[in-house]
């Protein structure tokens, strides 16, 4: 078996001598195994059942082969197949694990932009327009591929430069995030671990903060939720998967009434948490298209409070229907760490006191 190998990038062939002898062929009958010995009863299930190849690399391990030089092209061809694959490598905050899972009933809605991107369609204006005039998400669909089909969207990552002097909601950045959203099928996880920046704390030095903590003799039980919470996130357990119907009493709902009643207070809010990367814009058309999501009405509070700030909040308890289910319903109390945020202001007077 002499001769050039048959891939010059690839694994080679051994060149000289034979690399396995053939040994004389087993007979066709059964025969038990009881019969032959150890090395006739390894080849015959060799034979039948091969789970060993017969093809040796010339010299190196795969860890040599899969050497820094070709780690960036196998990083493009994996990202040019699924980008979302990267961005969960590249992200270490909110692994996918089996506590915390949260899926939605599979809809109509939800297969629109791969179908689209598929190009099953692409090309067939007659098909797409029939389409979008039966269905509604379809139609939303061609909407914002009209609008933000060709935006860059590079901007949306990690920190907004200008959230410093923003005094209202920044149109090219929503439209940059709507179209990263459309670049990761509609999926808001892998839109979030894309972003980056302030939405995955990545300006907090979690591993510095834990040895502090375990330093100070802080509870291990605190450590342990601490921990979860910085690389899991919240809530510690969710195992939900919610019904179309739930989905869409929530969305005929929609906010709460301050919402429509103080307009201007509520996007003054909005932008406050917007510039600094407490929350994600969106275009409202991308909702139905949304992956795995469930829709929570936003209220506004303190509006005509003078001793504090006007804040936007979200009701986790809330029912359109008696119906329906809330994320309240979906977790549990009994799952988390006992707050003790209403008595930490006792605990800390009495510390200086007693000193």
């Amino acid at each position: 078996m002499t001769g050039k190998p048959l891939l010059s990038s690839g694994p080679q062939f051994l060149t000289g001598s034979p690399a396995f002898e053939i040994d004389p062929p087993l007979p066709d009958h059964e025969v038990p195994d009881t019969e032959w010995n150890c090395d006739q009863v390894q080849r015959r299930a060799d034979e039948r059942h091969p789970t060993r190849s017969l093809i040796t690399p010339a010299e190196g391990t795969v860890r040599a082969v899969f050497n820094q030089a070709v780690q960036p092209d196998f990083r493009h061809d994996l990202d040019a197949v699924d980008s979302r694959i990267t961005a969960k490598i590249d992200q270490p905050f909110g692994k996918e694990n089996l506590p915390q899972t949260f899926v939605s009933e599979a809809a109509l809605r939800h297969v629109l932009l791969p179908l689209w991107k598929s190009e099953c369609l692409h090309g067939d204006d007659s098909s797409w327009d029939s389409l979008c005039s039966a269905c509604c998400p379809a139609s939303l669909l061609w909407d914002l591929l009209s609008d933000c089909g060709d935006v860059s969207f590079e901007t949306a990552r990690e920190f907004n430069p200008t959230w410093d002097v923003e005094t209202e909601i920044n149109q090219d950045q929503v439209a940059a995030v709507t179209a990263a959203f459309l670049h990761f099928d509609g999926s808001i996880a892998d839109l979030v671990r894309w972003v980056g920046g302030p939405h995955v704390a990545v300006q907090q030095d979690h591993h510095t903060t834990m040895e502090r903590l375990e330093l100070a003799g802080v509870d291990q039980r605190v450590c342990c939720n601490l921990h979860r919470i910085f690389h899991n996130g919240i809530p510690a357990m969710c195992q939900a998967k919610a019904m179309e119907e739930n989905f869409a009493a929530c969305n005929k709902c929609g906010n709460q009434s301050t919402v429509d009643n103080e307009p201007e207070k509520t996007q003054q809010a909005v932008v406050k948490d917007a510039h600094k990367g407490f929350t994600l814009l969106l275009n409202e058309r991308a909702v139905l298209l949304m992956l795995h999501s469930h829709l929570t009405p936003q209220g506004v509070v303190d509006l005509n409070n003078l001793c504090k700030s006007r804040r936007p909040i979200f009701d986790s308890s809330f029912w359109p229907e008696p119906w329906c289910w809330a994320i309240n319903d979906w977790t549990s109390p009994d799952n988390e760490s006992p707050l003790t945020f209403s008595t930490a202001e006792l605990e800390f007077v009495v510390w200086p006191y007693d000193l």
